[in-house]
């Protein structure tokens, strides 16, 4: 079919080749590109078109003719509705490979360089690996449930029985907060009505210790109760707190939090560290595979122990700290004093004496007295977005002789090579599953400076 001759609601037979990083089948039919919901790659799929533009179509997937020698069946019953995984239907090895795809793509289409991308590293069992689950409530016949977002919505809650990617105790509190709530007579909160007072149960699990926080977010309407402690009592929690968020929409932290049991954080092991989590802590939700993540970094890095190395967008510190013992002095930089203050007590739990942390902006880094430590190697974990303009100006003007950049944004990556790939030689990039059954990929590579 000729490009010029499609229409929405037309249905397409074609075959999908890839997946881009988002998870959507990928096909050319027309030498135009065809971006297919709920394709692999392999299927031979009818695909009915819903999206026509200029250089690009999309659309669903409505028969599968020829099914890909990778599809599997999803072991979930919610998948499809669900918003949490993307992949479950494909092969764990073929998600593995499609993941060094994706990064290997973005690498040379976007930054037009040609750089080796290693073999994903991955899980051996991929299954009920998060530490972190964010509970949506929704409400039905029986009154509120906790669920997840259903897929492409910041409304409706997909009430599930049982995740994959969760524990079996995360389930369990989910029920035990459930019952508390049904028999506080709450109700789920309406984000469009701004209705109920019922928003999220965060549950996070130290993997490595056992401890386990349960985070009950209501609006300010609902004063917390210590009732919501007994009714949970039985899964042990080392701490429970109740949140209060009046924000509108579906955002999760709370501004007002109180402690109802324990000391409102728990600790969780990652190597050689104990880390102090608190409720809005960040901390990489596979604990397993951080591990690998963190010890792809020291390898990277190539520490003998004479070097300063500068943690930029540090968070609390868990990167600095891995690499600190290391290395002869790290600084780490942040600009959320919330974490800052995370990474020096982890500094102090740990007894590293080697590493400080400071709370600024990295993107100023020239305006500030860290540009004069003379870096050996400086570590830099962006967010998705990637590296600031003003940031990507002075790495290039401060020119440390090694760089190790963490991505979780392969097209971000790609750009900022290309940014940095006059000053430094790329070297070989590492995938990272961190995110088994999602579209979502880690990467490490070292840059070392030329000349």
């Amino acid at each position: 079919m000729d490009k010029r001759q499609w229409h929405k609601e037309d249905i397409v037979e074609t075959t999908i080749t890839s997946l881009t990083f988002e998870g959507q089948g990928v096909a050319r039919v027309g030498g135009m590109v065809l971006f297919v919901r709920g394709g692999v790659p392999g299927d031979a799929v009818r695909v009915r078109l819903t999206k026509i533009r200029k250089s690009f179509a999309e659309g669903e997937v409505i028969d599968i003719t020829q099914p890909s020698p990778w599809r599997v069946a999803a072991r979930c019953p919610h998948f499809g509705v669900c918003g949490g995984c993307a992949s479950q239907n494909l092969s764990y090895d073929r998600q593995l490979a499609n993941k060094a795809q994706q990064i290997r793509e973005a690498i040379e289409h976007i930054g037009g360089l040609d750089v080796e991308v290693l073999p994903t590293l991955g899980m051996p069992e991929p299954w009920h690996y998060r530490n972190k689950m964010e509970f949506a409530f929704g409400e039905g016949d029986g009154g509120p449930y906790l669920g997840l977002m259903e897929r492409a919505s910041y409304e409706r809650v997909t009430e599930i029985e049982q995740c994959f990617l969760a524990t079996p105790r995360m389930m369990q509190a989910a029920r035990r907060v459930e019952t508390f709530a049904r028999s506080a007579g709450l109700y789920a909160y309406r984000p469009r009505d701004r209705t109920g007072t019922l928003r999220h149960l965060v549950v996070r699990e130290g993997r490595r210790t056992g401890d386990l926080m349960l985070n009950l977010v209501t609006t300010s309407a609902v004063n917390p109760s210590t009732t919501l402690a007994s009714a949970v009592a039985d899964l042990a929690p080392t701490t429970v707190l109740w949140s209060h968020n009046d924000t509108w929409g579906s955002v999760v932290r709370g501004d007002r939090v109180t402690v109802l049991s324990g000391s409102g954080n728990i600790s969780e092991r990652i190597g050689h560290l104990t880390l102090i989590v608190g409720p809005f802590s960040f901390l990489q939700t596979n604990s397993e595979m951080v591990e690998v993540l963190y010890a792809t970094i020291a390898g990277q890095a190539a520490l003998t122990g004479s070097e300063t190395v500068l943690d930029l967008y540090c968070g609390v510190g868990s990167i600095g700290l891995y690499l600190a013992r290391q290395a002869r002095r790290v600084v780490g930089i942040e600009s959320v004093a919330e974490a800052i203050n995370d990474a020096r007590q982890n500094a102090e739990q740990n007894n590293i004496t080697n590493a400080r942390f400071e709370c600024a902006a990295v993107e100023d880094l020239s305006t500030l007295t860290y540009g004069a430590i003379n870096p050996d190697v400086i570590v830099i974990d962006p967010p998705r977005a990637g590296l600031h303009p003003r940031l990507l100006a002075e790495l290039r003007a401060l020119a440390a002789p090694r760089l190790v950049y963490v991505s979780c944004n392969p097209a971000a990556l790609a750009r900022d090579l290309k940014a940095l790939s006059d000053v430094y030689r790329i070297g070989r990039v590492q995938p990272v599953d961190m995110f088994p059954h999602t579209w979502h990929v880690e990467s490490v590579v070292a840059l070392t400076k030329r000349g």
